[in-house]
């Protein structure tokens, strides 16, 4: 990218607008030029403006430190941080803009624009604005911040940090990539040259290896997890669980015996319950039943009376209406009396009314012929008061306006007589001091030519106090010499008591013969893992005949089991046997009786007539003819039967079990066998481990065989453990003596390498010493310049002395007095001009004034005299007006005294009105009044002629049935939803004790039928206890049973995962086996690995560039990698025999050529390989001594034949004599700077 150009205003210090054009002379042409000014002119806020312009930032707040608040003159605090702080104090606005040519070649402009609120001083900051505009088309590319921090990038091919490194080295960064160490030095490499990417290349191999490699461990883990069974085992288990189930059913069957034996004892106690309960309930029902006699009796009576009720009811209804209708008569009559006197009342306040009606008409139409002149006075007297307002207002204004007129006269003459005034005052000062003006016309070469002096003896100062500080630093380092050499003496007589204690303790750790030692050590513990074995062997092989002559007893016992369980199913068998022969005997005789008992057979025997033949086998003896017999035949026999198959089941289930017992001991049997086996197979696997294992043991008092052989091994073991603890205790002698003599030597090595660094640093010092001597000569040399310097400004300044009636002596005394002096006079002289100017102005501008307002006031006072003479007419008017009108209604407004002279009428015409109304309201209650009088006289009389008759028919009724009417009125008068109720509650009572007897017949015959049918001999809780019993060992083998079928499924599908695991892992080994390659080349954890060996790579391009450039700068030096360290840097001295030297320990100036040289290299590297065409160095030319400033400029100089514009800030003179374009930037006083352009110096203009 190239700069094109440089503009902002209110930046820091720049407060006036300000324009670098690299597109302008002498820019243009010009390969180097420097921005140069005093100390905290604002020389680097130029560069801010192009970093704030471009990336939104500058280098002054990326330095290290804190981000605290700052107070802000917008009254709110900002961090310390913040881009923002850069606007000017006193400033509401501030812009920066830089023009540049893009990767693609075209010319963009980047704008940064900082704002107050309401464009005030004082305002809160706003947020800051920033734009990226495309200046051959005018098209604003991008407006919004975060758009254009990725634009920028995108356009210049470089982010900050690269900016920062390859075309702006800012204060405070040059030397960055030099003092880093190596961590930083590597992240400042990743940043310029863009090698970030091989650290994330590298954590992704990482993460890839350890993906790979979790994934195959966890295969193999799967695998290990998986514990298959043999077909052994397969079998054991199946045959187990064939038992098992066998043993299930058997139980199943059982248990279902036992249930039907528990139901009928539960049958027989259920069946006593419920005919206890129903004869309760009977006999409660009897006893509520009888407790209810009273209510029944009450019941009767009422329903005998009942058919009196209606004649009852009459009477009453009679007697209650003819009371009503006497209470109606009492009234009708008053209220009657009540509104006849209410009509006479209202018939005389009618007759007032409407007399007050008939006065209030009259009244009216006497007013109404006044009320018309009236309101015509009114009118006219409206009219002459607003017309005498008028003209009385427009007098009294013209007067003011005169008054006016004639104020501003008298101002204007007393302000031209001020002008006068002035004007002769200012005129005295310019004619007492007309050499000022040649003062005025050359001040601006005056002023430069007082700050070169400035600088000038700032420099002088400066290098004598330099030179004083080198000679200090020279006595310093001659004394750092002669104490190296002190230090040097005393190691030397340490370093040889070191070696004579070394070889002492060689000659004791030689006696030790730790390697002897080390190998016995080695063979006791092969013997002692040997002699384990043996230990293991022999407890194996004891442990096996253990469990064989276990195994065997356990078999006899299992045989014996079998054995009587084989009897048992024999007595099981013949058990079955009898019972089904006595079963077979029994059926047919039982289904005969069952059939003589039945419905039909109970009906043919009630038909059978003694001496008559039978119907069905023609006999007429009949030997049975009783059904109770027939009935105790058939139950007899059926117990019989059910007793026959009842032992055929009992013997079924007996055998079952008996076949299950022999099943199991054969299988315990079969399965102890088989252990047998195995135990005697491990036994003798384990005397033949003995066997083989004895010889290595190399020890002849060990047994020959396993048995009994564990006591002397244990022996033997203590006595091998015995000798390796005593050959462990000579080898920590041995190595308690090895880490002496490593301390020995460390330290040894330590004095040689401090004696061979105190060689080196001697050199150091001696050089050091030799070039702050030559620094003292250069500083001496560059003071005394600066003093001739100040020699032939002060002979230019002699003109300008005499003008001031000023001498060299003041000059000499205080410069800084004499340049305020002249400037006063200056200012005092341009201020007189600039004054003797307005005034003039001024008074050419009075005279056309003053004579316009004179001419004005004249003709307001005419017009004021005309007005008020109009005034005092109107006023005449309405005086006469207004007396006419005040002996009309007593003074009384018109529409006032009308309206309430009406107001009265109307009231009036109202009362009367609502009179009429009440006086017909009532006339009208009278009329009612009287026809309710009539029938409520009427209604009475029809009342007590009923009530007459309905008392004599309830009077009859009564001598019938023996009652009087109070007798009656007490059982009439409870109420029907009572009687209702007591009806219901006898009702339900009776069927209460029905229900209740037929319940009890009911449950009578359900115990007969229980008790009929009887109890098993075996108690309930004896059968619950057996069924108990049979459910917790079914449980336990249905237990069983699920825990064989689960370890089979699981075994059946670990062999079917492993079917296809084996093919996964050797997948994933492939896998794991390429990116454990790859790893172990790039990976790491963290990303170090590939970057690291990126950034070596890119540091030994670094070196190689930055040397072909020190080949310039500095040819006594030359940088070279550091052998085995990680992006370490030496640099070799080839005036000192090509000797290697620290970068540190290179003095100031040597450090800046360097730096620079790696700056340049940079510069070339960053933006992705682009090369930037506009380079800016802020730093380090004060360091450097004549010869090499000349080889730095040279160099600069010739990176124009690359292209480049290289710009450099310093206040050093003799970079301002070497660079003939220059961009100034001076100070104009209240914290201000202007910023200027020139070719050539103000001297050689002059």
């Amino acid at each position: 990218m190239r700069i094109l150009a440089i503009r902002g205003q209110n930046i820091a210090s720049l407060a006036d607008k300000f324009e670098i054009d690299f597109t302008a002379e002498p820019l243009k042409s010009a390969g180097l030029f420097a921005i140069t000014g005093e100390t905290g002119a604002g020389k680097s806020s130029i560069l801010d403006a192009l970093c704030l312009a471009l990336y939104g930032d500058c280098p002054r707040f990326g330095l290290t430190g804190g981000n605290e608040d700052v107070p802000d003159a917008g009254g709110e605090a900002i961090k310390a941080r913040d881009a923002r702080g850069v606007l000017r104090r006193g400033a509401s606005q501030g812009y920066a803009t830089v023009d540049f040519v893009g990767l693609d070649g075209e010319a963009y402009q980047a704008t940064w624009i900082a704002r107050r609120a309401r464009g005030r001083v004082n305002g809160r900051l706003q947020n800051i604005e920033r734009s990226v505009q495309r200046l051959s088309d005018g098209k604003v590319l991008d407006s919004q911040t975060r758009a254009v921090e990725a634009r920028v990038p995108a356009l210049t091919g470089l982010t900050y940090d690269e900016f920062r490194r390859t075309v702006l080295l800012a204060q405070g960064d040059f030397d960055a990539f030099l003092r880093a160490d190596a961590r930083d030095r590597g992240a400042l490499l990743e940043k310029v040259t863009g090698t970030e990417i091989y650290r994330d290349i590298s954590i992704r191999v990482f993460d890839r290896y350890s993906k790979a490699k979790a994934d195959h461990d966890l295969l193999v883990a799967r695998r290990a997890e998986h514990q298959l069974l043999s077909e052994e085992e397969r079998a054991a288990l199946d045959d187990e669980e064939k038992t098992l189930l066998a043993a299930i059913e058997l139980a199943r069957t059982g248990r279902q015996i036992l249930e039907a034996d528990v139901a009928r004892h539960r049958a027989l106690a259920e069946a006593q319950r419920r005919h206890g309960e129903a004869v309760q309930v009977a006999a409660d029902a009897d006893a509520a039943l009888m407790e209810a006699a009273g209510d029944r009796a009450d019941l009767e009576r009422i329903d005998q009376v009942e058919p009196l009720r209606l004649p009852w009811a009459r009477a009453r209804t009679a007697t209650a209406n003819v009371t009503k209708a006497e209470g109606d008569v009492s009234r009708a009559r008053i209220t009657l009396e009540h509104v006849a006197q209410q009509a006479v009342a209202c018939r005389q306040e009618q007759d007032i009314a409407q007399a007050t009606v008939d006065e209030a008409e009259r009244v009216f139409k006497e007013f109404g012929p006044i009320w018309s002149k009236a309101a015509d006075l009114d009118s006219r007297i409206v009219r002459a008061d607003q017309e005498a307002i008028q003209a009385a207002t427009a007098a009294a204004a013209s007067v003011d306006e005169h008054s006016k007129a004639l104020a501003q006269l008298r101002e204007l003459d007393a302000e031209r007589a001020r002008e006068l005034a002035k004007r002769q005052a200012v005129q005295g000062v310019l004619e007492a001091r007309p050499q000022t003006a040649l003062l005025v016309r050359n001040w601006r070469q005056i002023t430069q030519a007082f700050d070169e002096r400035h600088a000038a003896r700032r420099t002088a100062h400066k290098a004598r106090e330099q030179a004083g500080v080198a000679d200090a630093e020279v006595q310093k380092l001659r004394a750092a010499l002669g104490e190296s050499e002190r230090q040097d003496a005393t190691d030397q007589a340490a370093r040889a008591d070191l070696s004579s204690d070394f070889i002492v303790h060689q000659a004791r750790l030689a006696k030790l013969a730790p390697e002897v030692a080390a190998r016995r050590v080695e063979a006791l513990s092969d013997l002692q893992t040997v002699v384990g074995d043996l230990k293991r062997a022999a407890e194996d092989y004891a442990g096996f005949q253990a469990q064989v002559q276990k195994a065997q007893a356990a078999l006899a016992g299992a045989e014996l089991d079998r054995d009587a369980a084989a009897k048992q199913v024999q007595e099981a068998e013949r058990r079955i046997a009898d019972a089904e022969i006595e079963v077979k005997a029994l059926t047919a005789p039982t289904d005969r009786a069952r059939d003589a008992v039945s419905d039909s057979a109970r009906d043919l025997r009630k038909r059978l007539v003694p001496g008559q033949p039978c119907p069905v086998c023609g006999a007429k003896e009949h030997p049975i003819h009783a059904d109770a017999v027939l009935a105790e035949l058939a139950r007899g026999l059926q117990v019989e039967l059910d007793a026959a198959r009842g032992r055929a089941e009992k013997g079924r289930h007996l055998l079952t079990m008996a076949q299950g017992k022999v099943a199991q001991a054969e299988a315990v049997a079969k399965q102890l066998r088989i252990s047998i086996q195995e135990a005697e197979a491990r036994a003798e696997a384990a005397e033949h481990l003995y066997v083989e294992t004895r010889p290595k043991a190399e020890r002849s008092d060990l047994p020959a065989g396993p048995d009994g052989a564990v006591t002397a091994i244990l022996e033997v073991g203590r006595q091998l453990a015995e000798e390796r603890r005593t050959l462990q205790g000579q080898l920590g002698q041995a190595e308690e003596l090895r880490q002496a003599i490593t301390r020995l030597t460390i330290e040894r090595d330590r004095l040689t390498d401090a004696l061979e660094q105190r060689q080196g640093t001697r050199q150091c010092l001696a050089d050091e010493a030799n070039a702050k001597g030559q620094s003292y000569a250069l500083y001496m040399q560059t003071a005394a310049a600066a003093e001739e310097r100040i020699g032939t400004i002060d002979a230019g300044l002699a003109s300008a002395l005499e003008a001031g009636d000023l001498t060299q002596a003041d000059l000499e005394v205080d410069a800084d007095e004499v340049r305020r002096v002249l400037a006063e006079l200056v200012t005092e002289r341009e201020t007189a001009e600039a004054e003797v100017l307005a005034v003039d102005a001024a008074l050419a501008g009075l005279a056309p004034r003053i004579s316009g307002i004179q001419a004005r006031a004249d003709e307001l006072l005419i017009g004021a005299d005309k007005l008020k003479a109009a005034a005092d007419a109107r006023a005449a008017e309405l005086n006469q007006l207004r007396g006419e009108r005040a002996g009309l209604l007593d003074g009384e407004a018109t529409d006032v005294h009308r309206t309430r002279i009406n107001d009265a009428r109307t009231v009036a015409i109202a009362v009367r009105d609502e009179g009429q109304q009440k006086l017909q309201a009532a006339e009208s209650a009278v009329a009612t009044a009287k026809q309710a009088l009539s029938g409520a006289a009427t209604a009475l009389a029809e009342c007590q002629a009923e009530q007459l008759e309905a008392n004599g028919i309830l009077d009859e009724a009564l001598v019938s049935v023996g009652l009087t009417a109070e007798e009656l009125s007490e059982i009439l008068s409870r109420p029907r939803s009572e009687v209702d109720a007591l009806r219901s509650r006898l009702t339900a009572l009776a069927d209460r004790r029905t229900s209740a007897h037929a319940a009890l017949r009911e449950r009578q015959g359900d115990l007969a039928t229980a008790e009929a049918v009887g109890v098993p001999e075996v108690p309930l809780e004896d059968l619950q206890q057996q069924i108990s019993g049979i459910d917790s060992e079914q449980s336990a083998r249905q237990e069983r049973v699920g825990a064989i079928r689960g370890r089979m499924q699981t075994d059946a599908q670990a062999r079917k995962n492993l079917a296809g695991l084996e093919a996964e892992i050797a997948e994933a080994r492939a896998t794991f086996d390429v990116w454990q390659a790859v790893n172990s080349a790039v990976g790491s954890k963290n990303g170090d690995r590939f970057v690291q060996h990126a950034q070596s790579i890119t540091l030994d391009l670094l070196v190689d560039r930055a040397n072909h450039h020190l080949a310039d700068l500095k040819p006594r030096y030359r940088l070279v990698r550091a052998a085995g360290q990680d992006l370490a840097m030496h640099v070799v001295d080839r005036d000192m025999g090509d000797e290697v030297r620290s970068v540190r320990s290179l003095s100031g100036g040597e450090r800046f050529l360097v730096s620079l040289a790696l700056a340049l290299a940079f510069s070339r590297m960053g933006g992705h390989g682009g090369l930037a065409a506009t380079l800016f160095i802020d730093e380090g030319f004060g360091s450097l001594d004549a010869e090499s400033l000349d080889l730095a400029i040279d160099a600069l100089e010739a990176l124009q034949s690359q292209g480049r514009t290289v710009g450099v800030i310093s206040h050093v003179e003799m970079m301002k004599d070497r660079i003939p374009v220059q961009v100034n930037v001076t100070r104009a006083g209240g914290g201000k700077s202007r910023v200027s352009i020139k070719g050539t110096s103000w001297a050689e203009s002059a």
